[in-house]
């Protein structure tokens, strides 16, 4: 949120330097992102007053007449808005208009004489954005006619001044608003605050020119007050130089003023030019479905029964007028041609709002205000604010008192005591001083001296509803650096005395073993879209956000892989990449699981001078990085070739995992189409396995004392017969002292006969209590013999 320096010290007259404010705010939970210096207009930029207009035949540029003040200059300009009877900034002969070349980086351009046209131009009528002052730059700078005597230095109408750029976080929906962090400020600052001197409407009138039926609960107050004799020209320098400083760009005096309101009070507001209002009564009502409305940024939107609208009777029957606390309509919207206004300040259903300007695809400086929350209770004093600037700024004829449906609210008071305060923030502050804090932020106080007290909170800060919010509160105000450095207390959770945490201290170790393997853990949203499942050759999603955050994010994933190589993709410049995340995934409406996803990229170990301390990435790396984690784990993996491959995976280098016997998932190198939809390496890896891990009952046998007997043995068996058919093979007949059966070499060719494959095999005998004799490992050798010539196979000699 932008906002200006001056107008924060406006309410906070107090205030410390801007550059000195960079702390305070951090310490209220409000960081200073940036302090932006905002300078004055350059020198030899004067006011000017148009006196005449007249176009130049045969081109799109018109002459102006210009009052500087004793003397008439004359300059030509092609600006659209440019009519007589308006002030505007007039960069004299001499005056050096930086912004024309801060692209450059030049020094700036000097404005001199010059003929346009045929016409001699002398100087330059300028917009905001060439005066370095705004961002609006397709027309000129328009003021008041009597803003100031003409030939008065702008600089004098728009001072230099100092932005400062604060985060607000979604919870502080009362600190997008000068007056919000103004309170804050001065709470903090234990310093007055300052409230704009405005008369108040008075009460209010049920014979009022402008009335108001509330038909539907998503509006519980509503202000509607007239204003006659509008003069809807420029609004002045100072109205302007604020909203141009907060981000906005200036429209005319009525839409700047209804602008002015909502970022110093944070009250939206709407504007209806009342001769479009025949019966004088606004609706607030549902949609009706299928009804339609034009809206102020000129698109037709078809509405549905679950939007609110703020309408109008005309002959018989309902206009809209509005879409309530979103957008205008076209309709009754206001123009230069506005005499008479009628205007609302209300508030509505911040849920409701929400998901109608998400469906519609509206995003707007109100919406954003609404559904974070706005005091219910300051439509009066937005609506009174605004009849003040408008008299001001227009001339108008205020009419006295206002009408008013539905009614101010009083937040529930919420019990707090100084034991909870000081427990839950390991503290010993005393009462007097938590209570100040406090009453301070605008918090009513009641109960005795030293509590327990009931404290209701104001209006403003509807995001204090239970105890724990007060506690964070009084220590802001307090401060955190003055609670002591102390262990948390943490007695047993009621109810979760006897809770399964194995589940979780395997998936602790589940990640601090990859980790110490060199994985880094990704975290990423749920979110997909259909275009990235179908991109990924994952599952289509099922379930579909009605109201997505944003194109990329429009359903829940049914697949995590998608996410890493998103990643991956992010972080292709790196040349070696080993990622995991643990996350949620939704294969179906019905069901959702937790899942480890596993991406390798580039070699696993880079290598350095020593081209031979480098270990090549790929399907067997990461098989065997995923067989150390089993192992770490007591557990034991095998991979078993897929009949037919995931279309994700490349089908000749890649399996199905075996956990404990259990499948829990598939490993295999990407498919070449993904790789490239992705800008991967081809040899890019993943694996996917469903959490939690089956697990095998723990048991303990004492290493053997005595040596193992080794035997080799190399089986001829056809391709299409799996090592691990082999494997298992051998060990059944082995029996139960072998310890274990490894591979040491495959060879094809003569004379193994072709189609078949020679497989050495490394098998290792033991007993766990005595040495073997030949004559027992022999005959374990006969018995494996025997069960492979059984089988069809051939023993190579």
């Amino acid at each position: 949120m932008l906002v200006p320096y001056s107008w924060l010290k406006q309410f906070v007259p107090t205030l410390p330097p801007a550059q000195e404010l960079e702390p305070l705010f951090a310490r209220l939970g409000l960081p200073i992102e940036d302090l932006i210096e905002a300078p004055a207009p350059p020198k030899g930029v004067v006011f000017a007053r148009v006196s005449a207009c007249v176009a130049i035949e045969g081109t799109h540029l018109q002459t102006l007449s210009l009052d500087i003040g004793g003397r008439e200059a004359q300059v030509v300009t092609g600006a659209p808005n440019a009519r007589s009877g308006i002030g505007v900034a007039l960069a004299l002969p001499g005056a050096v208009l930086t912004a024309l070349d801060a692209a450059s980086g030049n020094m700036g351009q000097e404005v001199g004489r010059r003929t346009l046209a045929g016409v001699e131009s002398e100087g330059m009528a300028c917009s905001p954005k060439e005066l370095g002052i705004g961002e609006y730059g397709a027309g000129l700078l328009e003021l008041p006619a009597l803003e100031a005597a003409p030939g008065t230095p702008l600089a004098d109408l728009w001072p230099g001044d100092i932005v400062l750029d604060v985060e607000v976080t979604p919870n502080r929906a009362d600190a997008l608003s000068v007056l919000g962090l103004a309170r804050d400020l001065a709470a903090s600052l234990n310093t007055p605050l300052v409230l704009p001197d405005f008369p108040a409407a008075g009460e209010a009138r049920s014979d009022y020119p402008l009335s108001v039926s509330l038909q539907d609960p998503g509006c519980d107050h509503f202000v509607a007050r007239v204003a006659t004799g509008v003069n809807n020209g420029p609004s002045p320098a100072w109205m302007q130089r604020r909203l141009n400083l907060a981000g906005h760009r200036a429209i005319n005096a009525l839409v700047d003023a209804s602008n002015y309101v909502m970022l110093e009070l944070g009250q939206p507001t709407a504007v209806y030019d009342l001769s479009d209002l025949p019966e004088r009564q606004l609706v607030v009502r549902a949609a009706r479905i299928g009804e339609q409305t034009v809206t102020l940024d000129d698109v037709e939107r078809t509405l549905d029964e679950s939007d609110l609208v703020i309408a109008t009777p005309e002959r018989g029957a309902s206009r809209i007028v509005g879409l309530a606390g979103v957008m205008g309509a076209k309709y009754s919207s206001i123009t230069q041609r506005t005499t008479a206004v009628g205007l609302e300040a209300a508030h509505f259903d911040p849920v409701r709002l929400r998901l109608s300007a998400r469906r519609l695809g509206l995003a707007t400086d109100a919406v954003y205000r609404f559904e974070r929350g706005v005091d219910p209770n300051l439509p009066r004093l937005a609506a009174d604010r605004f009849m003040q600037l408008v008299a001001q700024t227009t001339g108008a004829a205020v009419e006295p008192g206002c009408f008013q449906a539905g009614a101010e609210q009083t937040p529930p008071s919420i019990p707090l005591s100084l034991e909870e305060l000081n427990s839950l923030l390991g503290a010993s502050f005393a009462a007097a001083d938590v209570t100040g804090a406090l009453e301070r932020l605008g918090c009513v106080v009641d109960g005795p001296a030293g509590g327990p007290w009931r404290v209701r909170p104001p209006s403003a800060r509807v995001d204090l509803t239970i105890a724990q919010d007060l506690i964070e509160e009084a220590a802001r105000m307090l401060g955190y650096d003055q609670l002591p450095e102390t262990l948390p207390n943490l007695p047993p959770v009621a109810g979760l005395e006897g809770t399964n945490r194995a589940p979780i201290r395997v998936k602790r170790t589940l990640k601090d073993t990859l980790a110490g393997m060199g994985f880094q853990e990704i975290v990423s949203y749920s979110f997909t879209n259909p275009a990235e499942a179908e991109a990924a050759r994952a599952p289509a999603p099922g379930l579909i956000l009605k109201n997505p955050q944003s194109s990329e994010r429009t359903a829940l994933r049914t697949v995590l892989y998608p996410s890493l190589l998103n990643a991956a993709r992010i972080n292709r410049a790196e040349e070696r990449l080993l990622l995991f995340e643990v996350g949620r995934v939704f294969p179906s409406l019905e069901r959702e699981e937790e899942r480890l996803g596993i991406l390798q990229s580039g070699p696993v170990l880079a290598g350095s001078w020593n081209a031979k301390a480098r270990l090549d990435g790929g399907y067997f790396a990461l098989k065997g990085l995923l067989e150390s984690v089993a192992a770490r784990l007591g557990d034991r993996l095998e991979v078993k070739p897929f009949s037919e491959a995931p279309a994700a995976l490349h089908p000749g280098a890649s399996g199905e995992l075996l956990w404990n016997g259990f499948s829990v998932g598939e490993l295999g190198v990407l498919h070449p189409a993904v790789a490239e939809a992705w800008g991967l390496p081809p040899s890019t890896t993943i694996a996917e396995l469903q959490l939690p891990l089956p697990g095998r009952p723990w048991s303990f046998i004492d290493p053997s004392r005595h040596p193992a007997a080794l035997r080799d043995l190399a089986v001829i068996a056809p391709d299409r017969v799996t090592y691990a058919d082999l494997r298992a093979l051998v060990a059944d007949a082995a029996g139960m002292l072998v310890e274990s059966v490894t591979p040491f070499d495959v060879y094809r060719g003569a004379p193994v006969p072709e189609g078949s494959r020679s497989v050495a095999l490394h098998l290792r005998f033991r007993a766990p209590g005595r040495t073997l004799t030949d004559t027992e490992v022999d005959d374990c050798m006969g018995r494996v013999m025997s069960a492979i010539r059984a089988s069809g196979y051939a023993i190579r000699d």
